[in-house]
This record gives C-alpha cells, structure tokens and sequence, in this order.
C-alpha cells in the first residue's frame, strides 16, 4: 500500500511556499496530461504523481521555473524563460 500523500511533506520538500507548491504540481501535472514520462513509479492520476515528484525531490523550483514565461517590464510580447 501506498504512503498516504501529505501535502506538508510536498510544502517542506519545495521550500515551505504552499502557493508556489500549487503552481508548480499543476504546472506538472499538465506536463504529466501531455505525455511527459512520470519520474516516479506508481499508477496514480498526474496530480498525485506530480506531488509526489516534488516530495521526492525530483521535480524542483528551478525545473518550474524553466517551465513558466515571464513577461519584462514593458514589453508587452516578449518572454524571457527563467
């Protein structure tokens, strides 16, 4: 049987920034939906296996971070990739 997820071992393991965690297991979970392999083992929907990428530390800040778009100042079209 599985541990039972505990999304204060997924808080603790990303940093302790509980709205980021959001960001960042949906971000990988929709990464996860597009056919993206899994980096853990388990048959769980891609939320779960999201979370439990981040608890295991194989999904981290810097991976989300390469994964979002952020706009610059006044520049309403153009993207930089953190």
């Amino acid at each position: 049987m599985n541990k039972q997820l505990s999304s204060e071992d997924a808080v603790a393991a990303y940093g302790g920034n509980r709205f980021e965690l959001v960001l960042a297991a949906s971000q990988r979970a929709r990464e996860l939906r597009k056919g993206h392999m899994p980096m853990v083992e388990g048959k769980n929907g891609f939320i779960v296996t999201a979370l439990n990428e981040i608890e295991q530390g194989k999904y981290t800040r810097i991976d989300f971070l390469k994964t979002i778009k952020l706009k610059r100042k006044g520049h309403r079209d153009e993207f930089d990739i953190a």
